[in-house]
């Protein structure tokens, strides 16, 4: 096996210039450069630590189709990231912003999203089965057509006026009171709750 590599952005974005797209087996380090408009990573694959040490510079950023299958994430910012149709299958999210973020069609089965914020975010058609949830924040997310079956509830959970249009809540497993997440001004229309009903506003 090949040992794990710590390269700088720099490295990183001169090696996707020139085609790479596989990064598994590196670290990317921080940097103080400002990427205010994010970073073009499109279609790149990441796993584990690779991008641990990032605090600020995926904000904005396009990694849409990116595979980043159980990546870490925890307390990364990931606002603005345009994250559509990634797999992020059982990625770590803990504490992760994603304010305002596009995971239109991402896969984020089985990911734990402990205490991550999706404020406005845009999760159309995303599948968020199997998901870990505890204080996490769905406040004005675009949720239509999200996946939700299987998915874990240990805690609090806001919806605050998010659109839950189509949404599947089927074999949801609560370890808390249906009646204690919020959906304060949530929109629904035939949205499918856990005990097989159809909810519309």
């Amino acid at each position: 096996m090949s040992k794990i590599s710590e390269i700088t952005i720099e490295e990183l974005l001169e090696l996707y210039a020139a085609g790479q797209r596989d990064f598994s087996r590196f670290i990317i380090k921080d940097t103080d450069l400002e990427f205010e408009n994010g970073i073009d990573l499109r279609g790149v694959k990441f796993r584990g630590d690779s991008l641990s040490r990032l605090i600020y510079v995926l904000q904005n950023s396009n990694l849409s189709k990116a595979d980043l299958r159980g990546i870490d994430l925890g307390e990364r910012l990931l606002d603005g990231a345009n994250l559509s149709g990634a797999l992020l299958n059982k990625a770590d999210l803990w504490c992760a912003g994603l304010d305002r973020a596009n995971l239109s069609g991402a896969n984020l089965s089985g990911a734990s999203l402990t205490s991550a914020t999706f404020w406005r975010a845009n999760l159309m058609g995303a599948n968020l089965s199997k998901t870990r949830l505890y204080e996490t924040r769905f406040d004005r997310a675009d949720l239509s057509g999200v996946n939700f079956s299987n998915a874990k509830i240990k805690g609090p959970v806001w919806f605050n006026k998010a659109n839950l249009t189509q949404v599947d809540f089927t074999k949801v497993i609560l370890d808390i009171s249906w009646d204690e997440i919020s959906f304060k001004e949530a929109y629904f229309e035939n949205t499918i709750m856990p005990d097989g009903t159809v909810r519309n506003s």
